[in-house]
């Protein structure tokens, strides 16, 4: 009965068809945003989109500290209610000598939900979720290649209790002729009635997408920091640890215009609005790097140096492979 209610609710509020409905009502509760969820690869052309339920939130496999970014927010109310009523009718009737059956029968079902509101809760990001790899959940599936993890993002709930009713009732005669003996007549009819009430606040309908569980990042000199000083490494593994990746990559645009101009000066500076700990860090890549700072002159400022080019292009290169990584 709820997998019924669940699916044709469903069918009426989503007319994209992304959302998926619960079949199970013991379940309903671990497909709610922010809830993780996995789905095993089907071995068929035709995966199946049920995703299987876990008894995990996104919250419990963060890395330590790592804070919610992210918060849950609901669609206006819509109001829903259905009754669907279905009957047949059935007559047979067979001639065989010296026997005759007539037999006839009728059914007539109906079903019903109870008027009432539903909700989408839908699941807004505001930053990068940092996922701890080390925990027992995520590395048991990790490494899979038939088992993926979702985290459920959208979601249908049901504002108040909801009625469902499901009646049946059917009733048929039959009617035997053996020749001259004689005949036999019978009939009979049944009732059935079901009813099921759905608590305040289930969910009958999500939508998911993948997690993305990023691998730890380990600066390896024989990658693209090939032709960097291993002194910039730390620095770089720095930048990852104070989030400053983004900014950082934004100085070396203005380095790489440098490089790149026909026209350059022998001093250029860099942009010194950054809080006191980014531009000593930066002064100390730039150092590694090989350009010569001016002290007698504002902070990052800088006489060029040609044999620096090849370090700065490195350098701005492994920025902007862990900015790609981090987005």
């Amino acid at each position: 009965m709820f997998a019924r209610a669940a699916k044709q609710l469903t069918k009426e509020l989503d007319s994209d068809r992304r959302f998926i409905p619960i079949s199970s009502l013991a379940s309903a509760d671990s497909y709610r945003p922010f809830s993780l969820v996995m789905k095993k690869q089907s071995r068929l052309p035709w995966p199946p989109r049920k995703y299987l339920a876990t008894s995990y939130k996104l919250t419990d496999v963060f890395k330590e500290g790592t804070a919610m970014d992210a918060e849950v927010k609901y669609d206006a109310p819509l109001r829903y209610s259905e009754t669907t009523d279905q009957k047949v009718g059935v007559k047979i009737s067979l001639k065989l000598q010296p026997t005759a059956v007539d037999s006839g029968g009728s059914w007539k079902s109906s079903f019903s939900v109870s008027q009432i509101t539903v909700r989408k809760a839908y699941m807004v990001k505001k930053g990068q979720w940092k996922i701890d790899t080390s925990h027992k959940f995520i590395k048991r599936f990790s490494g899979s290649h038939r088992i993926k993890l979702y985290v459920v993002t959208e979601a249908f709930e049901i504002k108040e209790p909801l009625l469902i009713e499901e009646r049946s009732q059917g009733g048929g005669k039959v009617m035997i002729t053996a020749g001259e003996i004689g005949e036999i007549q019978g009939q009979g009819e049944s009732i059935k009635k079901k009813t099921m009430e759905i608590p305040q606040g289930t969910v009958v309908a999500y939508v998911v997408q993948p997690l993305d569980i990023q691998e730890e990042i380990f600066l390896c000199s024989d990658l693209i920091f090939t032709d960097l000083d291993f002194r910039v490494l730390p620095l770089l593994v720095t930048c990852i640890e104070k989030n400053m990746v983004a900014k950082q990559l934004a100085l070396m645009d203005g380095i790489m215009e440098w490089i790149l101009s026909s026209d350059k000066e022998s001093i250029f500076s860099l942009a010194s609005s950054l809080p006191e700990e980014e531009k000593n860090i930066t002064a100390e890549m730039m150092n590694t790097c090989g350009l010569i700072p001016q002290t007698d002159t504002p902070s990052l400022t800088y006489l060029w140096n040609k044999e620096a080019q090849s370090n700065l292009t490195a350098l701005y290169a492994a920025l902007y492979a862990l900015w790609i990584l981090s987005e």
